[in-house]
């Protein structure tokens, strides 16, 4: 075991017993802040340092309801793999797309450690409750033009809709880019701020996609960077 697995399994486990103080009044906050380091150890450090960082890239597709999400994976994609809903919160379980020589890289235990994982035959099944144990279902595809790239849909993240807010984290974690899909209705959601909030702090990369913008798209782009974007330099 080289120096640098050594050290980050060892990081692993301490991690594994941190816990807050009883009464410290900000327990919550804590608790899933330690799992987020948990769980960014599980699914992304000691994983790719077991695999000597030779595994595909991981771009996870993300953002609130009818801001065009699906589509932009569907686009970065090149076919239909996930059907857009207009109803909040219809998407409970990832959709992963990758080239079928990645299929190993899919199937390893690290990758999205913790998750069951299907063949994609029925876009209903991302419809599905998570239940007792988390899923993500695949498509793979033969001869993709970006063959080291695994693309993820994430469930919609919106306030009144906690639970995709907890697969949306699990699943930046395991992230290598973020392509984060806004609109001017929902650019200042909370839940959507908080997820971007933690991954400008973790230095991930994001691409940002505003998408139906208007007239008025220079107002509302410069109302994003002062109200969202400036709430990270507030804390950095």
């Amino acid at each position: 075991m080289n120096s640098q697995l050594q050290q980050a399994k060892s990081i692993q486990a301490k991690l594994q017993a941190v816990f807050p103080l009883s009464g410290s009044g900000r327990g919550i906050e804590l608790t899933e802040r330690i799992e987020f380091l948990q769980r960014l150890y599980d699914a992304k450090i000691v994983h790719e340092l077991e695999w000597s960082f030779k595994n595909p890239l991981v771009v996870v597709v993300a953002g609130g309801t009818n801001v065009g999400k699906t589509e932009v994976f569907n686009a970065l994609c090149g076919e239909r793999i996930a059907l857009s809903d207009p109803r909040a919160g219809r998407t409970r379980r990832p959709a992963v797309f990758a080239d079928a020589s990645k299929s190993e890289a899919i199937n390893q235990p690290g990758f999205l450690q913790g998750y069951d994982r299907s063949v994609l035959t029925d876009t209903d099944d991302l419809e599905r409750p998570m239940d007792n144990k988390p899923r993500f279902h695949y498509v793979l595809r033969e001869n993709r033009p970006h063959p080291n790239l695994i693309i993820i849909d994430s469930p919609d993240i919106d306030s009144n809709r906690l639970d995709n807010l907890v697969t949306a984290r699990q699943l930046l974690a395991a992230s290598d880019m973020i392509v984060f899909v806004t609109s001017p209705s929902k650019y200042n959601d909370e839940a959507g701020v908080s997820f971007l909030d933690q991954t400008l702090a973790l230095r991930k990369y994001v691409f940002l996609v505003f998408n139906l913008l208007g007239p008025e798209s220079e107002k509302v782009i410069d109302d994003f960077k002062a109200a969202v974007l400036g709430r990270q330099k507030k804390t950095t």
